[in-house]
Order: C-alpha cells, then structure tokens, then sequence
C-alpha cells in the first residue's frame, strides 16, 4: 500500500491526506505560489520540506476496541506530530439499549441453535408428538381407562404393552424438559441482567456488558455447546 501524505505549513494540514505523485504534487504547491523545481523526485516517499511548506507521511493511529460491535468511529482527526500527520478516528460505544439489544439478540439466536440438537435422530413428526405422548401418559399414569389413541397405536406397533410405553415416555421427559428448562433460563438470565443494566446504567455498564456475553454460557454442559 502506498504511503499517503499531507501537505502542511508548520502545524497547519493544508490538504487530505492522498497519494501523491510528482505531477499532482506540483499543483498543491503551485497552489501555494512554489515552483515544480523544488521537486527532486518522481514520486514522494517519506518527510520533505519545499520551501515554506513541508510534505509529511500520514499514519493510523486509533485501535478500535473489542468487541468493535459495540463500537462506531466518527470522523478523521488530523494533527502534525513531529515530521508525520497522525490520523485517528474518535471510537464510541454504541447506546447501553443499543448494545443489549445486540447480546439479547445474540443469546436468542444461540438458545435456537442449540434446541434442535435435543432431537438429533428423530423425525419432525416424533419430535412434534412428545407433548402430546406426555400428556396422554399423564392421563394413564392417572386413569387408566383413559382414551390414549397416540401412545396405543406406538405400543401396537413396537410390541409392546401400553403400561410398559408409558413408564418410558414418562422417565424420558423430565430428562429432556430439564435441558429445554436449562435452555430458557438461561436466556432468561441473560435478560434479566440486561435489564438490571439499562435501569442502573453504571458507569463500567460497557464492561459489564462484555463480561455477561463472554461468560454466560460458562456453566454449560459439553453437549449443548456441541463439544
């Protein structure tokens, strides 16, 4: 990448910074009453004083925090330092609402990406029936002359007896309401502090912010993080 400069007279920027060549540095300076022949060069390639004027390199200097999500840069700021332009841009956090709608969001979008590894191996239709197996073996577990067609016509099918199908979907669900429970607080934890922060609005909420999505899934098991 090319070097960029600026033209400057003492600390004053007189123009952008840009690439110059020697035909569009003899204009800048022209424009400022010097001649091309100060110019000793095709093309510029560090510091350079002409005549009242000096040609300085022009350096980045703003690190943009991270998580730079959270972040938004205004406008270039240019200021002389010793023989080079220093360019930096002013980095901002972003609103506290702005930036929890941002973790809320995330968070979300994780908890639906893991509910669907519950139900690794089953079809959508065996999947979508669990609430309604689970309630037909409740109303057997209570009674049972109850009408139970779903879970009758599994059993039917296996082989096996109805009393037997039902102590097993009753032992599996607490098992997989557990992990769907574990899943919603979760999220609903996440919440609840996102709240607490836009009510109080801490000084360090930023770095409140930056611990809670970085740690909130620190007590997770293995298998709903995919490891």
């Amino acid at each position: 990448m090319q070097q960029m400069f600026c033209l400057c007279y003492g600390e004053r920027i007189l123009t952008k910074p840009k690439i110059y060549d020697r035909n569009s540095l003899a204009r800048a300076i022209a424009h400022h009453g010097l001649a091309e022949g100060l110019l000793p060069f095709a093309v510029p390639t560090s510091y350079l004083d002409i005549g009242h004027l000096r040609l300085l390199p022009v350096f980045d200097e703003t690190v943009i925090p991270s998580p730079d999500d959270f972040y938004h840069v205004g406008q270039a700021k240019l200021e002389v330092s010793d023989y080079q332009v220093i360019r930096s841009y002013p980095v901002n956090p972003y609103s506290i609402e702005y930036c929890a709608e941002l973790v809320a969001k995330e968070v979300s979008d994780k908890v639906d990406a893991v509910k669907p590894k519950l139900s690794v191996g089953y079809p959508d239709i065996e999947v979508d029936s669990w609430p309604l197996q689970l309630m037909e073996a409740n109303a057997y577990a209570t009674d049972p002359e109850t009408s139970v067609p779903t879970l009758k016509g599994i059993a039917a099918r296996r082989g096996l007896e109805l009393s037997d199908l039902v102590d097993r979907v009753l032992a599996k669900a607490p098992v997989y309401s557990e992990k769907i429970g574990f899943l919603l607080g979760s999220r609903q934890f996440v919440e609840d502090e996102l709240t607490k922060l836009k009510e109080s609005e801490p000084e360090n909420w930023l770095s409140q912010l930056v611990e809670l999505r970085s740690t909130w899934q620190s007590d997770w098991p293995p298998e709903l993080l995919g490891k």
